[in-house]
């Protein structure tokens, strides 16, 4: 039976990257990966704040140059085709893909093994014993970095957790330049414009009332006169499920933990920061994280004010206006 310090289930952004962190700690590391590792394409806008960036790069140093990001200094946020304009902040964009398959071939590098188009058929806790292709194998830590379905989660706490819904389709050209945001009456998310190196990613979030996010997605798309026939949806964490410990010996990080901001929808960066400090200290993991999971809890009531369009509609009908202008701007850099 084979042996390891630490079994990650789960191929993505955080799964590889705390595997990476571990391999450079000389830790034996297993990662399971359910998908084809080479084919896997999560959907996602492919935007990183500036503190994911940094992160990024404290991880990873002068490597990260040989990916493509494109970087934007303002973002334009717009209510009702009134906008506002976000400066001194910074933004990146890259293919999800390619940063995925950057984080993999650097923990590769590292020796790190790893099973792809595999899952687990039995989880014994007591024995830390999983069942891979019905070989046994025994971990030390088990960390479920299994997405927002994650199968680790489900089999110990029997349930899933509360999920938000996103579409997003590719427009094979950049036919915009600039990152827009975009909010509506009684949209509970917002729509979003990402330019990338040859295309643009246009995508839209959960929706309040009764009509669906398809049809609402429809109207969006002709609001910014495009016609795009692909699109493919996926199912977020809401950030108010958050699960990162079952025992001491199993950890949970990035989606699979519920980590996302509430307000911006972006678990980029808490997918990189909770793979960090995880691998800062196994033991005192939980304990850690009460810092990071209190700013998220805090961003979940600030959505309630975000999210409230009468509100929202009142501060962005006065947003030519010097004062509110600057309430934009200020709670907008906090955040992100």
């Amino acid at each position: 039976m084979k042996k390891y310090d630490v079994i990650i289930v789960g191929a993505g952004l955080s799964g590889c990257i705390l595997g990476f962190l571990f391999r450079k700690q000389n830790k034996k590391v297993l990662i399971i990966e359910k998908d084809d590792i080479i084919k896997k394409s999560k959907l996602c806008g492919g935007l990183l704040t500036e503190k994911s960036y940094e992160l990024l790069k404290s991880i990873y140093g002068e490597e990260i140059n040989l990916l493509k990001f494109i970087k934007f200094e303002k973002a334009n946020i717009i209510c009702n085709n009134k906008k506002t304009v976000i400066n001194n902040v910074k933004f990146y964009t890259i293919f999800r893909k390619e940063l995925d398959d950057f984080v993999l071939k650097e923990y590769l590098k590292l020796d790190g093994e790893i099973l792809g188009g595999s899952n687990y058929s039995s989880l014994d806790t007591n024995k830390k014993e999983l069942i891979v292709n019905a070989k046994k194998m025994q971990y030390e830590y088990l960390i479920g970095a299994d997405g927002v379905f994650s199968k680790v989660r489900k089999d110990l706490t029997t349930k899933n957790q509360k999920m938000n819904f996103a579409l997003e389709s590719k427009k094979e050209e950049r036919i915009f330049k600039e990152l827009q945001i975009h909010f509506f009456d009684k949209f509970k998310s917002y729509g979003w414009v990402i330019p990338n190196t040859k295309n643009v990613l246009i995508g839209l979030g959960n929706v309040i009332g009764k009509t669906s996010l398809e049809t609402e997605y429809k109207c969006y798309l002709n609001q910014l006169n495009i016609n795009i026939d692909n699109k493919r949806g996926a199912f977020l964490p809401t950030g108010d499920d958050i699960f990162i410990e079952f025992d001491k010996n199993i950890k949970f990080i990035g989606d699979a933990a519920g980590l996302i901001s509430p307000i911006t929808g972006e678990g980029i960066y808490y997918a990189i920061l909770s793979a960090v400090i995880l691998s800062e200290d196994l033991k005192q993991y939980k304990i850690n994280m009460k810092r990071i999971i209190k700013k998220i809890r805090l961003e979940s009531f600030y959505k309630q004010f975000v999210y409230n369009y009468k509100i929202r509609n009142y501060i962005f009908d006065r947003s030519n206006k010097t004062l509110f202008k600057k309430i934009i701007n200020k709670f907008a850099r906090k955040v992100l």
